[in-house]
């Protein structure tokens, strides 16, 4: 993490004895550096209390839009994800996240409710739609493309629905 600047109003409590902590943050991160880029307008709406983060975060960067909805908690074993996301024109090359693939972007849409903190622990939906894929002049677009997955003791088992492939796995 490099540098940060920011704007934020921030309202919260810290327990004496350093417990639990709730904050309400609302403002905007001009731009912070991760891995030797330099992101860029971030909206930040939202409330941390007992581990878990409630709101929305926006990204209108020049390689990339997100907004992301909702809630993640890590406040139980299992931490919980139930959030959806826009993502638009994302370019993870420029960003720096990959080496490799220097004029990929990817477009998509998704929803999250999921549990789990591993692939062998997790249960729950993913269900991503509008999604495409370009890298150079090739494109890929898929209307739909799900991940499901239950975990009991019994049984446990992953269904894959896209317009392209169905899948189960038990």
């Amino acid at each position: 993490l490099g540098e940060v600047s920011f704007n934020l109003n921030v309202k919260g409590t810290q327990e004496m004895d350093g417990g639990e902590m709730e904050c309400y943050a609302v403002g905007k991160v001009a731009s912070f550096e991760y891995n030797g880029y330099k992101y860029e307008n971030i909206d930040l709406n939202g409330l941390y209390e007992n581990r878990k983060f409630n709101g929305k975060v926006t990204l209108d960067d020049p390689n990339g839009n997100m907004a992301i909805d909702g809630l993640v908690d890590f406040s139980q074993a299992m931490p919980f994800y139930d959030f959806s996301a826009r993502v638009r024109e994302w370019n993870p090359n420029k960003m720096n996240l990959t080496s490799k693939y220097p004029e990929l972007t990817m477009s998509f849409d998704i929803e999250t409710d999921v549990q789990g903190n591993d692939l062998d622990n997790v249960r729950g939906n993913v269900l991503a739609s509008d999604i495409m894929i370009r890298n150079g002049e090739k494109v890929l677009n898929i209307d739909n493309f799900s991940i499901e997955s239950d975990i009991s003791d019994t049984l446990s088992s992953v269904i894959v629905t896209s317009d392209y492939v169905y899948g189960v796995i038990e």
